[in-house]
């Protein structure tokens, strides 16, 4: 799941940033160099994540922020953490807001769009997707503490939970199992109830 790459390369990011800015000389707001020197294995990850511009950064602490960015001008991305962990990352292709623990917003140009949030009377994270990013919501997930989390598609004007069976994913249709597509195509055949 992308939440827990993103935490994942977030403890390792930060633990890096902090270690590497820990080290600066007194007096000094601002550090250049490479992020993720010293994460062995997973500076790979985190360097195709971002881009190689993640070797030759600005790091700046303004008040408990921590802002990075690339030294090169004209290079757009940017990453902004506080109080440890990152909460905004912007690029040519994508943005992300975070709290503590959940991308609230994730935009993939032109590709697709995910908001979150937690609603208290559920007590669940419900993200929704707009898979194509025009304007409709076509995947979501509840995500309960303690429970596996529920995926759900959108077709047409019903919303069908996604369920795996014999390592085939897929959804339950008037009491059969199939296929998404073929869902989607047995809906289309058929007057929405």
């Amino acid at each position: 799941m992308r939440l827990r790459l993103l935490l994942v390369f977030a403890a390792g990011f930060m633990t890096a940033a902090v270690a590497g800015l820990a080290m600066r000389a007194p007096g000094l707001d601002c550090e250049t160099g490479d992020l993720i020197r010293g994460l062995g294995t997973s500076s790979k990850r985190i360097e195709k994540l971002f881009g190689e511009w993640i070797h030759q950064v600005r790091a700046c602490h303004i008040g408990e922020y921590l802002v990075v960015a690339p030294v090169q001008a004209g290079v757009p991305e940017i990453l902004i953490a506080r109080n440890g962990k990152p909460f905004f990352i912007a690029s040519n292709s994508e943005t992300m807001v975070m709290d503590e623990d959940h991308v609230l917003y994730d935009r993939e140009r032109a590709r697709k769009i995910s908001v979150a949030a937690y609603n208290p009377a559920q007590r669940a994270w419900i993200e929704h997707v707009d898979i194509d990013a025009d304007g409709t919501i076509d995947w979501r997930t509840t995500d309960v503490a303690n429970r596996p989390p529920k995926h759900e598609v959108r077709l047409g004007d019903r919303w069908l939970e996604v369920t795996v069976r014999d390592g085939q994913s897929g959804t339950v249709l008037d009491g059969r199992f199939m296929s998404i597509s073929d869902a989607r195509t047995y809906l289309g055949d058929r007057p929405m109830r």
